[in-house]
């Protein structure tokens, strides 16, 4: 069966309910809205088209799509500003459902920025995406991710993800 061809205004319909959901003030939103960024990304769970248009405002803070509500910097900020694990020896059932939540979001992030940063590579258009702000790369988002590597005994799905990030970006 062949599906109709999508057209770029659906494309970008689909990626902005999105976006949406990253912007509500509701986590439930938020952790939805996540999910559907993870599987945006990914081509084999989506059309090429649609995984290259979210991809791009992963991988882009100043894409146009970007204007209303920027998905980079939501992505980016959930990678790089995220809460160390208390010390406390009896956590809260609160606050361990809070940082489970974190933790969710988080990997979900992982997930979407390397499935963007393997589409973009396969598709020879990484360095095109990432060199006008290659040195926020180099400087932030890379110790980051190397960051995660030493982490793998607590967090494994984030080393993993971490991995194949550094993996794309060498």
């Amino acid at each position: 069966i062949t599906l109709p061809p999508i057209t770029q205004e659906e494309n970008a319909d689909s990626v902005d309910v999105t976006a949406e959901l990253l912007s509500s003030q509701m986590s439930d939103s938020n952790m939805l809205g996540m999910e559907s960024l993870a599987i945006q990304t990914d081509k084999l769970k989506t059309m090429k088209s649609t995984a290259i248009l979210a991809s791009r405002r992963i991988l882009c803070p100043r894409d146009p799509g970007n204007q209303s509500f920027n998905m980079h910097n939501y992505v980016m900020s959930l990678l790089i500003y995220n809460d160390e694990e208390s010390d406390d020896d009896s956590p809260s059932l609160e606050e361990t459902s809070l940082e489970d939540h974190s933790a969710k979001l988080r990997n979900l992030a992982m997930s979407a920025l390397s499935n963007a940063l393997t589409l973009f590579s396969e598709e020879k258009l990484l360095m095109c995406a990432i060199s006008s702000h290659r040195e926020w790369y180099m400087s932030v988002l890379i110790p980051k991710l190397l960051q995660d590597l030493t982490t793998a005994a607590n967090h494994p799905h984030d080393a993993c993800y971490a991995s194949r990030c550094l993996a794309t970006l060498a």
